[in-house]
């Protein structure tokens, strides 16, 4: 869920799909923010590279 409402990141994902520009979006859900969409989108990024991308901290380490 989108912090503070009762909209689902999945949702949220789709509005961008169905090409939903942020400027449409924020207008009919005047709840939300930027920073809502953008978590939304990196909460997606996050789940498409899979447990390993979570669990990382920063850039691989490239050995020397």
């Amino acid at each position: 869920m989108v912090r503070g409402t009762r909209l689902s990141v999945a949702f949220m994902i789709g509005l961008l799909a169905d090409g939903w520009s942020e400027t449409e979006i924020l207008a009919d859900y005047p709840g939300l923010t930027h920073d809502d969409i953008t978590a939304c989108l990196a909460c997606a990024r996050d789940l498409k590279e899979g447990p390993e991308r979570r669990l990382t901290a920063g850039p691989p380490r490239v050995p020397t």
